[in-house]
């Protein structure tokens, strides 16, 4: 009977070779109550059931049948077969951790959640909050509060961060002529800890100590102090805010909020009246519609002796509702952007509880973007989880920017790349981009525009030394199977010469879209704009890129420029040693390879070279 039982067992294993080893889910049917008489009486047997790894609906359909090994059959098989060979599949299937892009947001722009970093999770925040102004007293890309953040949750229940944000312009008064120059540098620690914890309700506290950098001109407060001088003056003072945040989850998906709590600003600076110390209470709502979407509201509203805001027609403090709508996207797991609008004046737990002064009644749009640091948590690529196919030596190629025209593609993670261009009538350009994710790269640039001597100074921001930072994401990927590559870039640049007191700054932004034709041919468009000031230059990008050769490529590149300006264009040659390195040649009549630069033309033909090398 036995025989037959290994006979048996050895016919199954000759036909479904799987079943030799244990599923690594099914235990060891170890109880021989359940095994046959004979079988039980046999302590050198082991019973194993069936279960095939490789394919799941397999074992859903097939049922599990007991196999019987002796423990001789049992060494001997495993000093015969072959150690498996690794599963391709395996890391496709892998259940990566959900990254906290994933999760409910910590804050919802200036509404601090009861929301909180799990441990070892660090989540770092930069970006930016713009005036739009209702009327034309102000200039087009003036009145900028910077940002940065970077928390981490050193505990599930306790988490710790470091805060800041700049302003450097000027603040606007109707009445009793320009306030005059305004900047404020706040920056300091932040403390967050969960105090209760349940499936519905969670509640913590913050709390915050900064440092507050005024410097200003003496008119912008009422009642100066009679010793002080007239001008300019600066000082640095200490401020704080204590919050309690409770968050209610109505739904998965549904978050609402309550944050109460006490924000510290001095009473007084050289004898003028100052915020003080006001109450505050915050109430919004979180949406996740999916694990890549999230829609926010909040309302704050001031309380006390204090205020959040002053009177631009007599200098007193008054307080002001706060107001932000906004919504987070998820690139990927580990990138996100959120885009908000708000009359708030910072984003720090301090100054994101003033209203934008004076009178706290201009509109401000804002965008930062998210980035959650990968300490071995191994969080997923992408959304999908699957692995990052290798690049074809083409597609390599097409990492590189063309003459004027961004490309739609992102560095693989941790990649560098630089470029380096002269050009005639004194054009010069440098760039360095690092793939921060898959999706996403930081970029940084310097410029010296060409043929400053025969173009409007209208035109440009400036005639010095540009220097600036950009982000690109990439939405579509036609190398992983999308129908086409589709990427945003946003670039924040500035003048290193001084116009006055002030430096002049210039926003640059571009849709790269781009499709391959044929492995040789690949087409483009890229609507894309540069402002600085009042002026607004916008164009369309149509470029193509045509590989003669794996070490030869044609690029051809014209921008009809929809506002007022002269078309751009450029057309060159561009030499490939080898798919990281790239020689160029080009005419173009493009003032520079870099923002503003690339939809600016000048009166003549600018010839250049540039190097491309991808580390």
């Amino acid at each position: 009977m036995n025989i037959f039982k290994i006979l048996s067992c050895a016919l199954l294993t000759i036909a479904f070779p799987s079943v030799c080893y244990a599923s690594e889910e099914a235990p060891i049917v170890s109880n021989t109550q359940t095994a046959p008489k004979e079988v039980a009486e046999k302590p050198s047997v082991v019973i194993l059931p069936v279960s095939n790894p490789v394919s799941n609906q397999a074992k859903d359909l097939q049922p599990e049948v007991p196999l019987v090994f002796s423990a001789e059959t049992v060494a001997q098989t495993e000093q015969e077969q072959p150690l498996a060979a690794p599963n391709p599949t395996k890391d496709v299937q892998r259940v990566a951790p959900r990254s906290p892009l994933q999760e409910q947001p910590t804050k919802l722009h200036n509404l601090e959640t009861a929301n909180q970093l799990k441990k070892g999770e660090v989540q770092g925040e930069a970006g930016f909050l713009q005036v739009l102004p209702t009327d034309d007293s102000v200039s087009g890309t003036g009145l900028q509060t910077y940002q940065v953040d970077i928390d981490w949750g050193v505990t599930d229940n306790f988490q710790i961060g470091f805060t800041g944000d700049i302003f450097d312009d000027y603040a606007k008064c109707e009445t009793r002529g320009n306030c005059g120059d305004l900047t404020t540098v706040s920056y300091g620690t932040k403390l967050k800890y969960r105090l209760i914890t349940s499936e519905r309700l969670a509640v913590g506290v913050m709390g915050t100590a900064q440092l507050l950098n005024l410097s200003a001109s003496s008119e912008l407060f009422d009642n100066p102090s009679p010793n002080s001088s007239r001008g300019n003056f600066s000082v640095t003072r200490p401020v704080g805010a204590l919050q309690f945040p409770a968050t209610y989850n109505v739904s998965r998906n549904l978050q609402l909020h309550l944050t109460p709590g006490v924000v510290f600003f001095p009473e007084t600076i050289r004898g003028a009246n100052f915020f003080g110390t006001f109450f505050n209470i915050g109430t919004g709502f979180s949406w996740q519609t999916s694990e890549r979407l999230n829609l926010f509201g909040n309302i704050q509203a001031p309380f006390g002796s204090g205020g959040n805001t002053f009177n631009s027609k007599d200098r007193s403090i008054s307080r002001q509702l706060l107001w932000t709508v906004g919504v987070d996207y998820a690139v990927n797991p580990r990138l996100g952007a959120e885009v908000y609008a708000t009359n708030s004046y910072g984003t720090t737990p301090t100054t994101g509880l003033l209203a934008f002064f004076p009178d706290g009644d201009e509109f401000q749009l804002g965008i930062r973007f998210k980035h959650v640091i990968d300490f071995g948590q191994g969080y997923a690529a992408n959304f999908d989880n699957r692995p990052q196919a290798p690049l074809s030596y083409r597609d390599q190629t097409l990492l590189f920017d063309g003459f004027t025209l961004a490309s739609a593609n992102t560095l693989p993670t941790g990649k560098f790349q630089v470029r380096g261009g002269l050009g005639t009538h004194g054009s010069s350009s440098f760039a360095l981009a690092y793939g921060l994710t898959n999706d996403a790269q930081l970029e940084l640039m310097v410029d010296q525009f060409g043929a400053s001597d025969r173009i409007s100074a209208q035109d440009v921001s400036g005639s010095g030394v540009k220097i600036g930072g950009a982000m690109k994401l990439r939405f579509l990927n036609q190398a992983q199977g999308d129908s086409l590559s589709l990427g945003f870039k946003l670039a924040g640049i500035s003048e290193t010469t001084f116009k006055g007191q002030s430096l002049t700054g210039s926003l640059y932004t571009e849709l790269p879209i781009s499709y391959q034709l044929s492995p040789q041919t690949s087409i483009s468009i890229n609507p894309k704009g540069g402002f600085f000031g009042k002026v607004s230059r916008i164009g369309v990008g149509i470029g193509i890129n045509q590989a003669i050769s794996d070490k030869l490529q044609l690029i051809g590149e014209y921008t009809p420029i929809l506002s007022e300006g002269r078309d751009v264009w450029s057309t060159g040659l561009r030499f490939l040693p080898q798919a990281g390195l790239a020689f160029d040649v080009f005419a173009s009549n493009a003032i520079g390879q870099g923002g503003l630069g690339t939809v600016t033309a000048e009166p003549d033909t600018n010839f250049g070279v540039s190097i491309n090398w991808g580390i």
